[in-house]
């Protein structure tokens, strides 16, 4: 008995100590997407390429990328119809994402197209709550609550006819887009993570080929380092690490940590492209960064940081 004991406090602990590495290194991981994510609003500000011509560069490079990759490991012929079907709607989502949100950037600025998309996390706990039947706590909605406030004070006025607010509309399409994408990737799992990620970018890619007639290709030089920089590192690395954050780490922990993206976006504005930092802006920033504290300090607490563990064995065995 004493043995059995023994054997079962050593499987319990190897269990916790497994957790923690793999906490870790998805928080490094989702680090490194989020401050990439928060390259991406000034980039784009400041390039003059348009919408379209940034969505199939980003995506037609990402794609190729994740092609090469996936030849090597073979990955490609194996997928199934069913499988298939998953890819072109994970695309399709992503690449509607994008499209609102680069016209939220065109037509306001930056920082408020990235306050419009925060509301990712609203979106993704009620999807979470909605199909993946995740236990949504009062404190959850508490730290929603902040860093929505958060995201409200960036706003002035709510009119269609005021630049700043259909931005900040097309945002928050952008970010309900955007939170469909978790719930999809931890359902489909078993479809390894990198083979996702490229069914994200290959169908974004056909997605904006639609527009294709609108693209703009006679650019200055310097503007083709900053598509490359936006196709090779925030796309193809950002989002392929994100996919994998996405798919280990619980609904409500992305939903929360995703709200950083924002407060990065600003400071990156106000440094690189001298968006004006108003008070607004910082009380709304110092929101969104007290619902992600109040909102991670929780979910550790209640060991809550990982999704089901079902959900993560298929692409852990990837």
């Amino acid at each position: 008995m004493s043995k059995d004991t023994t054997s079962q406090g050593k499987l319990a602990e190897k269990v916790r100590t497994e957790k923690k590495t793999l906490v870790t290194q998805n928080f490094l991981e989702a680090a490194i997407s989020l401050f990439l994510f928060g390259c991406v609003p000034v980039t784009i500000k400041y390039i003059s390429a348009n919408a379209f011509t940034i969505g199939v560069f980003r995506l037609g490079t990402a794609s190729l990328c994740l092609l090469i990759f996936l030849r090597m490991r073979g990955e490609i012929f194996r997928i199934r119809l069913r499988d298939l079907l998953v890819l072109a709607a994970l695309g399709s989502l992503f690449g509607a994402h994008w499209m609102a949100h680069f016209l939220s950037i065109k037509i306001s600025s930056a920082s408020i197209a990235s306050i419009g998309l925060s509301t990712y996390g609203v979106h993704l706990i009620m999807l979470g709550w909605f199909f993946r039947k995740n236990k949504v706590h009062f404190t959850d909605l508490i730290a929603v609550l902040l860093a929505a406030v958060g995201s409200i004070l960036i706003i002035p006025a709510f009119s269609l006819s005021n630049d700043t607010s259909l931005g900040a509309g097309l945002g928050i399409l952008s970010g309900l887009f955007y939170a469909t994408l978790p719930v999809i990737h931890q359902k489909y799992a078993g479809i390894t993570h990198s083979m996702r990620a490229f069914g994200q970018f290959f169908f974004g890619f056909l997605f904006f080929l639609l527009f294709f007639p609108m693209t703009e290709w006679s650019l200055p030089p310097q503007d083709w380092l900053w598509l490359l920089f936006l196709g090779l590192v925030c796309t193809f690395i950002a989002h392929t690490l994100w996919v994998r954050v996405t798919t280990v780490l619980s609904t409500i922990t992305t939903s929360v940590i995703f709200y950083l993206f924002v407060p990065i976006a600003m400071i990156l504005s106000y440094l690189i492209v001298h968006e004006p930092m108003s008070l607004g802006k910082i009380m709304g920033a110092t929101l969104v960064i007290a619902g992600n504290i109040v909102g991670l300090y929780k979910q550790w607490k209640r060991e809550a940081l990982i999704a089901a563990v079902e959900s993560r064995k298929p692409m852990e065995s990837s």
